[in-house]
């Protein structure tokens, strides 16, 4: 099946380029042009300028659709804040305490799943070592696998958790 991509719905006229307001009537034309698609949004004054109706005529447009503008949604809050856990995580480093190993591993997958840290290199050895670099900075940070069992991973999230929410680094991990 082949995939096609298509541009998703601009924010401004790509005639004019004066931003969309919300519920502003919005026109829509889909062109075929070597191979790809072209999405065009055009305000009504431009889509006026452009034709109107007639637009489906021209060579290549493939439909053509209008509907009210709608800005898009604000994007929900990060349910793991990265300064929160980085911040954290660094602390911990400073400490390198044996008693937060498990901790530490863990906030440094949970930013690994961020995309804030990059896991460069797993290095075997009594504990396998992590080695991370930091997406934003460059810096290297070495992690131990404390190669936890299923069976122990919620009680250090639980842990970890209260780090996040407040418990801070002093609380016991």
């Amino acid at each position: 099946m082949e995939e096609w991509k298509i541009q998703p719905r601009g924010s401004a006229c790509s005639v004019c380029r004066r931003p969309f307001e919300a519920r502003e009537t919005c026109h829509t034309v889909l062109t075929l042009r070597a191979g790809q698609f072209l999405r065009e949004d055009l305000c009504a004054p431009c889509w006026q300028g452009q034709g109107g109706g007639e637009v489906r005529a021209r060579v290549g447009v493939v439909s053509l659709w209008q509907g009210g503008f709608e800005p898009p949604e604000a994007p929900p809050p990060d349910p793991l804040p990265h300064q929160d856990a980085e911040s954290i995580l660094r602390r911990m480093m400073e400490r390198n305490s044996p008693e937060e190993a498990e901790a530490r591993y863990l906030l440094a997958v949970m930013l690994e799943r961020k995309r804030v840290f990059r896991h460069r290199e797993t290095r075997q050895g009594e504990t396998p070592l992590l080695v991370y670099e930091h997406a934003g900075t460059g810096e290297a940070f070495l992690i131990h696998d404390p190669r936890l069992r299923l069976d122990q991973l919620d009680a250090v999230q639980q842990r970890v958790s209260a780090m996040l929410d407040g418990g801070g680094v002093g609380a016991k991990a």
